[in-house]
């Protein structure tokens, strides 16, 4: 389940630290990116099969690329059904999972629910949150079974001892997942008795369901959490987050005191931090920006860099004005922070000139790789396409992969159409590189290039390589084409095929069948406090 064989995220972009921007940008792309309704939506395509295979003029066309509802069914499913019966336990783990993206109604349960009685338990807590991503009322009582340890989910899982802590974790986020108030009765019950638990995932789990289903009479309950001091800090710290998905303005008083206290525990002071920004979205709010403000100069780098992503949430012109004038005080290693959230701050907006600049400016300016790339995806969410020349030099100078693969995704955001051609080439000679093979291949589909499936099919077609194999099958997952089904099947489905490949070419046909536009995991991800990641989250946050 995680780990290369389905499909592990990376920060990428050079550095290790947690402070990098690069890790809030990996937590909150995909509301950015919306790849596969840009795919979906129809571009130019070939109208001539034969085009690439080298006859024949090119005839573009305008079409649809989703997958279409046959398609699903007759080619998608079946094929994770088989994957059900591999002997590679990551291929089975991806197979759950795909079925629980690509499911449209209860009929695919049963062949989840086969996941429970798995020998290995990372296929067990696949299905369990393969249950929860298929999104049906009709899992309740099972992951509720699960979540409680009760006789039921004993049985369901065939474990007369009980159920693991981390199974019960993710059957937990998977009633967050379908977003049934129906489930609140139960989750409360969790949340109510935290301190009872020996382990600190199926609380924190509970909390984070509470927060995604949404419903504000929770909100005592949260609360209650983060004001108990007997509590783990890492269960206390996913309260403020649960809040501030819910959106319940009631909460941010309490949040103000702990964000004001510097004395708390850094996780719950971080989380606080990112509740009460959601809570002042676009609220323009002259006090919250003056917290935050005050923040930008605190000695904690995480405080700093979350601040600075606040003050964009809250949004207005004193927003604004307040992180340009960062850009003059800000230590070197916050300046890439600044230039992400004045594009936050401006993503929707008409274009500002004075940001464009300011940022375009530190992009220049910036030697290290690491931070440069974040300047470069702010001026891609920019959509800056003055800067194409400037960006498109720096990735012909580079050897970062890190950085390559960043600025692939901003010359893809400002669908700069006149860099295909070199993003091309990145995506051709990375295939040693997975990561920065699938952000050009992210790059080309966000600027409506067509022949990326093909060029992803050919390598596919070519190698010797298992791990290039399964990279590639992932790439055209991502990008959700429906003509990448027939390849990524006849690997999936190959038991001559290495094990990775077989895992990887299984999690691309879960993605290319998504019924969801965003990703239902991204709810989880979107503005969660990842500095406090505990054993489940850790894990739930490396699934594609």
């Amino acid at each position: 389940m995680a780990g290369p064989a389905t499909g592990k995220r990376s920060a990428g972009g050079g550095g290790e630290g947690y402070e990098q921007w690069s890790f809030w940008w990996e937590n909150n792309k995909d509301r950015f990116l919306n790849l596969r309704q840009k795919v979906q939506s129809g571009g130019v395509v070939t109208g001539d099969s034969g085009y690439h295979l080298g006859r024949g003029k090119r005839n573009e066309i305008k079409t649809s690329l989703r997958p279409t509802e046959k398609q699903i069914a007759d080619l998608v499913i079946p094929a994770l059904q088989r994957a059900l019966a591999d002997d590679d336990f990551d291929t089975r783990a991806a197979g759950v999972i795909g079925l629980g993206k690509c499911g449209r109604d209860a009929s695919v349960m049963t062949d989840i629910i086969k996941g429970f009685d798995d020998p290995n338990a990372q296929v067990r807590e696949s299905a369990a949150l393969g249950l929860g991503i298929l999104g049906q009322e009709a899992a309740i009582p099972n992951l509720i079974g699960l979540m409680h340890d009760s006789q039921e989910g004993r049985k369901l899982v065939k474990r007369a001892n009980g159920v693991e802590n981390r199974t019960r974790a993710f059957a937990a986020i998977g009633l967050g997942l379908i977003g049934d108030k129906k489930a609140l009765p139960e989750l409360r019950q969790v949340v109510q008795r935290a301190d009872s638990f020996s382990n600190n995932d199926v609380p924190a789990a509970a909390i984070h369901s509470l927060g995604l289903i949404g419903d504000p009479s929770v909100v005592p309950d949260l609360i209650a959490v983060l004001e108990n001091g007997k509590l783990n800090d890492f269960v206390r710290s996913a309260a403020p987050i649960a809040l501030g998905k819910i959106g319940d303005k009631s909460a941010a008083p309490i949040l103000e005191k702990y964000i004001k206290n510097d004395k708390v525990n850094d996780l719950v002071r971080w989380s606080s931090i990112i509740g009460y920004s959601r809570l002042m979205k676009d609220t323009a709010d002259e006090e919250a920006i003056k917290l935050f403000t005050f923040l930008l100069k605190d000695g904690n780098p995480q405080t700093r860099n979350f601040a600075a992503m606040g003050i964009a949430y809250v949004g207005g012109e004193k927003a604004r004005t307040t992180l340009l004038s960062a850009y003059r005080s800000a230590r070197a290693e916050q300046l890439p922070w600044i230039s992400m959230s004045l594009a936050v701050y401006s993503w929707g907006k008409d274009r500002d000139e004075t940001i464009v600049e300011q940022v375009r400016r530190q992009f220049q300016e910036q030697k290290n790789p690491a931070w440069k790339a974040g300047h470069a995806v702010a001026l891609g969410l920019l959509k800056d396409r003055a800067s194409t020349q400037l960006l498109t030099r720096e990735l012909a100078k580079s050897r970062d992969t890190g950085f390559q693969g960043y600025v692939c995704i901003s010359l893809g955001l400002m669908e700069a159409t006149d860099a295909m051609d070199q993003i091309k080439n990145v995506l051709k000679t990375s295939r040693s590189f997975p990561k920065l093979q699938q952000q050009a291949a992210i790059g080309l589909g966000l600027m409506g290039d067509k022949d990326v499936v093909a060029l992803l099919s050919d390598t596919m077609e070519k190698t010797d390589s298992a791990f290039v194999l399964g990279s590639s099958a992932i790439a055209l997952g991502l990008i959700g084409d429906r003509t990448a089904i027939e390849p990524m099947t006849k690997i999936a489905g190959n038991q001559q095929a290495k094990k990775i490949a077989r895992a990887l070419a299984t999690v691309g046909l879960g993605i290319v069948g998504d019924k969801d536009a965003l990703p239902r995991l991204s709810r989880v991800a979107e503005d969660n406090n990842y500095r406090a990641k505990v054993d489940f989250m850790a894990e739930l946050l490396t699934i594609l």
